[in-house]
């Protein structure tokens, strides 16, 4: 019984083991590809696994969503005037402030003009945009 048992914890370990590396493979692979169809576009884009990678999984996955044929619109939305969140860092003051830091975290990921830019994705038309709103109310603050 104790053979049993060790013998389904290495086996289900193993699994876990291969799994996460078969994710991170195909993860890989899948924003080099959305790079490299990307770049041939538009110039100068530079998503990476290794860097950004947050927004590099989203752009790749609108990328391969357009290529397929379905349009797509990333938005990136900022929250404007959220002073309940002040321990987290300085809220955005306005629509302005928000682009202007977005566009600095994507400095050395996207070519200048990329964001709003309508790019032809084979099948359909993938863009990626900054909006911004007021908040409804204020996030309660950390106790």
């Amino acid at each position: 019984m104790v053979f049993c048992n060790r013998l389904f914890y290495w086996t289900l370990f193993y699994s876990l083991v291969y799994g996460v590396l078969v994710r991170f493979c195909l993860l890989w692979y899948a924003i080099n590809e959305a790079n490299t169809e990307l770049s041939n576009v538009v110039q100068g884009v530079n998503i990476s696994r290794d860097s950004h990678y947050q927004l590099s999984n989203r752009i790749a996955f609108s990328w391969k969503i357009a290529s397929m044929g379905l349009p797509v619109v990333l938005i990136y939305l900022g929250f404007i005037g959220d002073h309940g969140i002040k321990d987290a860092g300085e809220p955005f003051k306005g629509h302005d402030h928000w682009e202007g830091i977005f566009e600095t975290y994507c400095r050395n990921l996207l070519p200048e003009g990329f964001i709003a830019k309508r790019i032809n994705c084979g099948l359909a038309d993938f863009q990626m945009i900054v909006r911004s709103r007021a908040i409804m109310e204020p996030s309660p603050p950390k106790d």
